[in-house]
Parts: structure tokens; C-alpha cells; sequence
């Protein structure tokens, strides 16, 4: 069956930044960079290639080529990416028939995850 993943970016995938901590490290003449949480690539790997990937952020617009760039460098594929959500709780509403169909799993910020939390 094909499932459609929704998944938050700071500190589920990459270890978590405000938006003022980004603005700060790509104003830096330093080069940015950010590094995959544990277990990432792993999970990306075992996705079905007819999976859904909805990538969710606080992050605004204007550090869309940055997140960007996290999943190019990476070869991690996705099919939206939805910026500027606000950062509080998020709630996933779905209908189903004779089984569930919405699943949420809550992973601690930064520590990674891997596929038995899935």
C-alpha cells in the first residue's frame, strides 16, 4: 500500500534551528552546512519509491535553497515541501474505512530515529 509521509524538518531530520539561528549561520562567512540526524538515510532508503514525502517546516521562504539543499546533497528524495507552518503542535485528520489510516509518531528533538520507531 502507498503511504504519504508527513515530516518535520528541524530536529526530526537535521538538528533543530530557529529561523533567527538560520538567518545568522547563512549571514556568517562560514560556510553552512547541515548534517543528517541518525537513522535518517537509513529510513529514506527503505521508503517504497511510490511514497509520498510532505516535508514540514517553520522554516520561512527565505531559507527554502538552504533546506533544499539538505535533501540534494543527501539524494533524499521528497514531493512537497510546505515552509512558514507554525512551530506549535501539528494535527494529522483522516478518514478510513475498515482500517486506520493516520499514524503519528513523536521522536525527542534532535536525537535521530530509527525504522523500528517507524
Amino acid at each position: 500500500m502507498h503511504q504519504t509521509y508527513f515530516i518535520d524538518i528541524d530536529g526530526t531530520l537535521v538538528p533543530h534551528l530557529s529561523n533567527q539561528e538560520l538567518d545568522q549561520r547563512i549571514a556568517s562567512s562560514q560556510p553552512f552546512t547541515e548534517s543528517l540526524l541518525p537513522g535518517i538515510k537509513e529510513f529514506w532508503c527503505n521508503l517504497d519509491p511510490t511514497d509520498q514525502i510532505v516535508l514540514t517546516t517553520a522554516r520561512t521562504e527565505n531559507h527554502r535553497q538552504v533546506t533544499e539543499r539538505i535533501f540534494q546533497e543527501n539524494g533524499l528524495r521528497y514531493n512537497f515541501l510546505i515552509m512558514g507552518l507554525p512551530s506549535g503542535p501539528r494535527t494529522l485528520i483522516n478518514d478510513y474505512v475498515d482500517e486506520l489510516k493516520a499514524f503519528a509518531i513523536n521522536v525527542k528533538r534532535d536525537q535521530g530515529w530509527t525504522l523500528s520507531d517507524k
